[in-house]
């Protein structure tokens, strides 16, 4: 089983911890917002990297990572997205392709300042560390 380190909004800085951890699994996902390209660029000489472009990118991150990034991991279908929402709430941009195809792991950060509107009872359902991690079948 990968061991993976998910990490968003670094906005241009990277903690010398995070680095420390990075060193410690197989990949790092990062879920957009990345804020510089030697953000990338730090993590890509430690372990392979697998990311998107948030909000606040500019065209140099833009062009090396997707809007939406999807893959097979270890036969896990899945989906890192920067701005997707949550269950009941999702973002409509995504939500057609989450229901008419859904990934087995979708990966995405929250909109800033939806928390003082959510149910926090979603929350426990959640791994919430900045980025959400959810299995979507339980979710749609």
């Amino acid at each position: 089983m990968k061991k993976i380190l998910l990490i968003s909004d670094t906005h241009g800085y990277i903690d010398e911890k995070i680095i420390k951890y990075a060193s410690q699994v197989d990949e790092i996902w990062h879920a957009g917002d990345i804020g510089d390209i030697s953000v990338s660029d730090k993590l890509k000489k430690i372990k392979p990297l697998r990311g998107v472009y948030g909000n606040i990118d500019d065209q140099k991150i833009r062009i090396e990572f997707p809007l939406h990034n999807r893959f097979m991991c270890e036969k896990v279908d899945v989906w890192i997205t920067h701005i997707g929402g949550y269950p009941k709430r999702y973002n409509p941009k995504i939500l057609e392709e989450l229901k008419s195809n859904p990934p087995d792991l979708f990966i995405c950060t929250l909109i800033q300042g939806l928390l003082e509107n959510m149910d926090y009872t979603v929350l426990e359902q959640w791994f919430n560390l900045k980025s959400m991690v959810k299995k979507l079948k339980t979710c749609l």
